[in-house]
């Protein structure tokens, strides 16, 4: 039984971490043929750890909990820190996508978008896309609001002197669309 209970941990384990998305390595060069491209987000949140979903318009969203797609401001997943804001380094192919939840764990329960939004961004092949920052706002128990904000001169600059291969010839700034209260 005790053999079961561990592959049963193992496999979610993988199957969960399968699904998280790491910064891009700090050795990112976007002159490289084949290469993904790196799309560049911050968030501004209330909460020391936020999963951020996503998807590719043209695919499936994942179900919820389970097989979905995100990035996570926890630390294993090396984002930049700039104070209490999370500068997210993420490579993706070219196309449309958008986030459209949050959840995030605070003492001992989940905070969630109970329904979904839609914060769209385009990915330019050959290019690092720069496409704002997500502001988290929780207004009494059950209201949130999503407020898309410019910051690329300070993301940006972050961004820059952790990647020594990147210059800003490179970047391209197309911000995501909505703002958002539920």
């Amino acid at each position: 039984m005790r053999v079961l209970a561990k592959c049963i941990m193992l496999m979610l384990v993988i199957s969960t971490s399968a699904c998280t998305s790491f910064t891009a390595s700090r050795s990112f060069d976007p002159e490289k043929k084949g290469s993904k491209n790196l799309v560049v987000v911050s968030f501004d949140q209330p909460f020391p750890v936020v999963k951020w979903m996503y998807h590719k318009t043209d695919k499936h969203k994942g179900i919820r909990g389970f097989d979905e797609r995100f990035i996570s401001t926890a630390k294993i997943t090396r984002p930049i820190m700039d104070g209490g804001v999370f500068i997210f380094p993420l490579l993706l192919e070219e196309g449309e996508y958008e986030f459209f939840r949050w959840t995030t764990p605070e003492f001992g329960l989940y905070y969630y978008s109970i329904n979904d939004f839609s914060l769209k961004f385009t990915v330019v092949d050959g290019k690092v896309n720069y496409i704002g920052n997500v502001k988290l706002g929780i207004e009494g128990e059950d209201d949130f609001y999503l407020e898309v904000v410019d910051r690329e001169g300070r993301d940006i600059d972050k961004v820059l002197s952790s990647y020594s291969k990147i210059s800003r010839s490179n970047i391209v700034s197309s911000l995501m669309s909505n703002s958002i209260v539920q």
